[in-house]
């Protein structure tokens, strides 16, 4: 997919990753939110996401509820609720989100992530159109024969 090397697509770590401020394009930010964070913590990031312009957030991961309701808040204090944050319901179908948004090409899409693992993971995903979690399906030839025999 070429899209995802494209000068629209920015990976950053949610950790110490900035998003410029408002463009002349739409921002749209994916999070892969799969450790705990404090609820301070969680309002520093969104509130820096959302006064950098980004309004449509979609969030996956472990975390998600917690991110989804801590940068609604953000969201109700800094601007009175204009942002529009949802839960992807499956891996599948954050990563259908991210495609669907490369391909319209109109907005920066940033994709946020804690734990590089499972951002490569979803990366691979992208690119490749193959299970995009470490739970659906990719599991090693040792997993799948613990025994190593050839039965």
């Amino acid at each position: 997919m070429d899209s995802i090397t494209g000068p629209h697509f920015h990976p950053l770590r949610l950790e110490t990753g900035t998003v410029p401020s408002e463009t002349d394009r739409g921002q749209i930010c994916f999070l892969i939110t799969e450790h705990t964070h404090d609820k301070a913590f969680i309002r520093e990031r969104a509130g820096m996401l959302l006064r950098s312009g980004c309004r449509r957030f979609r969030f996956c991961g472990d975390q998600a509820q917690d991110w989804y309701f801590a940068a609604g808040e953000t969201d109700e204090d800094l601007n009175g609720g204009i942002a529009m944050p949802r839960i992807c319901a499956s891996w599948e179908g954050f990563l259908e989100e991210i495609r669907k948004e490369l391909e319209t090409g109109t907005d920066d899409v940033f994709l946020l992530y804690d734990d590089e693992q499972t951002f490569r993971t979803a990366l691979f995903g992208l690119m490749f159109g193959e299970p995009c979690y470490p739970d659906a399906g990719t599991e090693t030839a040792e997993q799948k024969n613990p025994s190593g025999s050839d039965t």
